[in-house]
């Protein structure tokens, strides 16, 4: 059955719609569309104006839609400075004006044979999100509270319970991991190489890996976060090269980014501070998590203490939201900005987070009932306080539930990976708890006198009243009116 492409015109002038409506007619296996009355919306080409910032805020809209599949834009500038800009917020061709038929074809072309390579590599991410593995997202309330040591842990026990593997502590580890802060090494591409990378460069097939991969864990904390510290592992690529180059994201490529810990895990580094993180759009990662989603049974991300475009895409993919925090004053105060800055742009992502509280203690003089109450929720699980084991883990590099198994926290987590186990989690566990009203001690935390806002805690959302209540981001002023 041959597949037809959606294409919606967002033009500025109506000549320029006629005359791309004129090209598409042309062209077998394309059919227009309008914003409102279609859940896929395929390819957009957008014509730029003389308001660039605005039409470029429109492009961050669009690239990070999930009924979009590739941008477009359109112009009667030739400044090679404006094309690299519109490449580099996610644009996928760039069509000078006026039009060149072979070109404008020749780019629907690709276009078209892009999504058939997608839809071949990965068939299950066609099907339906909830189709495949699962994708658990874990963020911090601030740094220090132990979101990557949960994010780790969990990581490493789903990866055991999915392969059979029984724990295992590596003395030999102990101290090493003090000793790689650099993290990259040119050594890990043999491990590359025998995922694929070879096969890639030379064009040959890939040989099958030993074993069916099960977990991964991807550190999605930007620039360069902690994860192979956590481990003791180097690497030498990240995730971050899948998500710029889109065209050859395939399930062989994805899996030659990954590192393979000895419990069977597939790691996936963060990029670091030389990387061109401006790069990364919201649809790339998107694309790179819903392969993920295909490849392993489970998937988790280390998302940090951010709600930002790229964070916020994890968490819609993700079927469980983890915020991890502690019962200091500083952390409820950060987790409570973080439920607010998500609840304010996807209620329905921010309705899914469950509270997780670490380095739980009877002396912290803030109990479990007083935090439900500043956070409006209930708690879903704690993890008991034992600060020197973890600490020794991570300095040693080995994940906690297997330096120190029978620790507090170990056992915790476990409990807590049991938990996320099941297909559903358990109802009652998480979500807001009706009534609870943040107040006394903790108004202080939340607001100014006299002022009912906050800073957010993010890295680059901006809260406004044009977003979609219902989405991650708004689906674009422009999409809404465009002018025919």
């Amino acid at each position: 059955m041959s597949i037809t492409h959606p294409v919606c015109l967002v033009t500025k002038r109506l000549a320029t719609r006629e005359e791309l409506t004129r090209v598409l007619a042309r062209q077998d296996g394309f059919r227009l569309v309008t914003p409102g009355e279609a859940d896929d919306l395929g390819l957009v080409i957008l014509e730029l104006g003389d308001d660039l910032e605005d039409d470029f805020e429109s492009i961050a809209s669009l690239v990070s839609d999930p009924r979009v599949g590739e941008v477009f834009v359109t112009s009667r500038q030739k400044d090679p400075d404006l094309i690299i800009r519109a490449m580099r917020a996610g644009v996928s061709e760039f069509l000078s004006q006026p039009f060149r038929s072979d070109e404008v074809l020749a780019a629907l072309e690709g276009y078209a044979r892009r999504r058939r390579t997608a839809r071949a590599a990965s068939p299950a991410a066609s099907i339906a999100p909830a189709v495949g593995g699962r994708i658990i997202h874990v963020m911090g309330a601030k740094g220090g509270v132990g979101a990557t040591t949960v994010a780790v842990n969990l990581a490493v026990l789903a990866a055991r319970a999915l392969s059979g593997k029984a724990p295992e502590t590596d003395g030999k580890k102990a101290g090493k991991g003090l000793a790689k802060l650099n993290g990259r090494n040119a050594n890990a591409a043999r491990d590359v190489q025998a995922m694929g990378g070879l096969a890639l460069a030379t064009g040959a097939p890939a040989p099958a890996p030993a074993t069916q991969p099960l977990a991964a864990l991807m550190d999605m904390r930007l620039p360069q976060g902690d994860v192979p510290l956590f481990l003791d592992m180097e690497y030498s690529r990240t995730w971050a090269d899948g998500a710029r180059n889109l065209g050859r994201l395939d399930a062989t490529f994805l899996r030659s980014l990954a590192e393979r810990h000895a419990s069977g895990l597939e790691v996936y580094a963060s990029p670091d501070a030389g990387d061109d993180l401006n790069a990364i759009s919201p649809r790339a990662v998107k694309a790179v998590l819903d392969l993920a989603r295909a490849q392993y049974a489970v998937t988790v991300v280390d998302g940090g203490p951010y709600a930002d475009e790229l964070a916020l895409v994890s968490m819609q993919e993700a079927e469980t939201i983890l915020l991890v925090t502690d019962l200091a004053l500083p952390a409820l105060a950060g987790a409570r900005r973080l439920l607010d800055d998500v609840a304010a742009v996807a209620p329905s992502v921010a309705a899914r987070i469950q509270l997780v509280v670490n380095r739980m203690s009877a002396q912290a003089g803030v109990d479990l009932t007083e935090a439900e109450r500043l956070l409006e929720r209930k708690v879903f699980a704690t993890v008991g306080d034992d600060y020197g084991a973890a600490v020794a883990a991570i300095n040693q590099g080995v994940p906690l539930c297997e330096a120190a198994p029978r620790s507090v926290a170990a056992r915790s987590l476990a409990k807590l990976a049991e938990r996320l186990a099941p297909a559903a989690p358990a109802s009652g566990n998480g979500g807001a708890a009706p009534g609870m009203k943040a107040g006394g001690l903790f108004a202080r935390l939340l607001h100014r006198k006299g002022d009912d806002t906050h800073e957010p805690n993010r890295r680059g959302m901006e809260r406004g009243p044009e977003r979609d209540r219902d989405g991650l981001l708004p689906h674009g002023a422009l999409l809404q009116g465009a002018r025919g």
